[in-house]
Order: C-alpha cells, then structure tokens, then sequence
C-alpha cells in the first residue's frame, strides 16, 4: 500500500512539473486501473520502430493475451505516465511482429529486416536509430523501470 501511495505521489508531482501530462494524470486517477488505451497516441506499428523522431526513445513490446505481460502492466503503464522515458508501445501479436531468440541478440541492429524480439514482455532502447540495450522478461523490465 505505501509503495503505491508513493507511485501516486511521484506521478503527481511529475506530472505537474511537464506540460501536457495533466490528462495522463487524470486518466490515471479517474480509472483506478492502468490500460493499454492510455498509450494511445504512443503506439507504433511494428515495422516503424525504427523510424522515429527521437534520438533515444524506448520501445515496449506486449501481448493482452501474455500472462508476463500483465503481470508487468501496472508497473510498465505507471512507469509511462512519469515520462522519465520517450516510450512507445507495440502490440506484438496484433502487429504480427517477428519472434526469433539466436543467442547473439539484437544489440547494434540498425534495421527492421534484422529486428526481431525475443517475447514478451520486451523492453527495447533505440539511440540514434540503433537498438542498444534490450531488457526481456518482467525482471529484467522491472530492473530498468526501479533504477530510473
């Protein structure tokens, strides 16, 4: 219970200082219970994680139908809604996204013909247009979303 009412604190606060996050704010409050849908205008299509605006940006990837991912859902959206992170969302079932695991990963792929994800959940970093750090399983996410 304290660790939520911390999350909520911490969501208040840096909500207030970025502009635009108000409606974040209020979705979250109003609802009580995270969805995918507040992620709406940051969800991207599969082919296109590679052709965004930013520099750095993360790419989440999920499934509604993945146990592990709902498992993670609350943790992932709340962590969302503080924008520590340039995010983006990608239904990985829906997308029909490309599951491949070669123990050689995807650290330094620059392109969407050697991009793959290993499952889901999947948490991706992008830094100028490379992926440079890849984050898989909720531990793994977990561990990346508590050091920020």
């Amino acid at each position: 219970m304290k660790k939520k009412l911390l999350c909520l604190l911490l969501l208040i606060s840096s909500c207030s200082n970025n502009p635009g996050s108000e409606e974040k704010a209020e979705i979250e409050t109003n609802s009580g219970k995270l969805d995918y849908s507040i992620t709406k205008q940051d969800q991207i299509k599969w082919v296109d994680v590679f052709n965004q605006k930013e520099e750095r940006y993360m790419v989440y990837f999920y499934s509604e139908y993945c146990g592990y991912c709902r498992s993670i859902k609350e943790e992932i959206l709340n962590y969302y809604l503080l924008e520590k992170d340039r995010f983006y969302f990608v239904d990985a079932i829906e997308e029909e996204a490309v599951f491949h695991a070669p123990a050689n990963g995807i650290i330094g792929c620059d392109n969407i013909e050697d991009f793959y994800i290993a499952g889901t959940p999947m948490l991706v970093e992008f830094t100028d247009w490379i992926v440079t750090n890849q984050y898989t399983g909720v531990e793994n996410i977990r561990l990346y979303i508590t050091k920020c």
